[in-house]
């Protein structure tokens, strides 16, 4: 049933080859965060290509097209529809083409306790999510500490960009 709604939300070949190929990253990146951690994930996703390309307004529109077939698969049997698992597949495409994308995961709080979330960047364009999901999150930041060991910081902001907004 899930799949024959998902058809019906998919033109046919090249958009239904993106949530195909989205489905088996989807899967792939289950066994791997599970065997190797997200760390580990990460720094392979980030040294898959060299950043050979700058972004430009068609650029952004592509990524967000492959970010809603990410979001399609996202929602086939097996497959993990979280932010982090989708956000992964996007940056892991985005990089395998030459652009310098980044993940993003941020933070919140409110009357339940602490929330996480992430989504991807290209050029300071936020390209997988809205404006009022993330604005409602400080981006956790990468950094280093004394002995040069790669750390997470908080970075506490007081007004995020807007969706669509460069970040500088």
């Amino acid at each position: 049933m899930r799949a024959n709604r998902l058809h019906a939300r998919v033109s046919r070949g090249n958009d239904l080859r993106l949530v195909l190929h989205a489905y088996v990253v989807l899967i792939r990146l289950d066994v791997l965060l599970r065997r190797s951690g997200f760390q580990r994930v990460r720094s392979r996703i980030d040294r898959v290509n060299e950043v050979t390309r700058t972004s430009d307004d068609d650029d952004i529109r592509r990524a967000r097209h492959y970010a809603r077939r990410i979001e399609n698969a996202s929602h086939l049997p097996f497959a993990r529809d979280t932010c982090l698992y989708k956000s992964l597949t996007l940056h892991a495409w985005l990089r395998r083409q030459g652009f310098l994308s980044q993940i993003v995961i941020g933070v919140s709080r409110d009357d339940s306790g602490m929330l996480s979330h992430a989504w991807v960047e290209l050029d300071g364009h936020v390209v997988n999510d809205d404006r009022t999901v993330v604005s409602r999150f400080s981006p956790l930041r990468q950094g280093s500490t004394e002995d040069g060991d790669s750390a997470t910081q908080y970075v506490r902001t007081s007004a995020l960009p807007q969706y669509g907004e460069r970040i500088t």
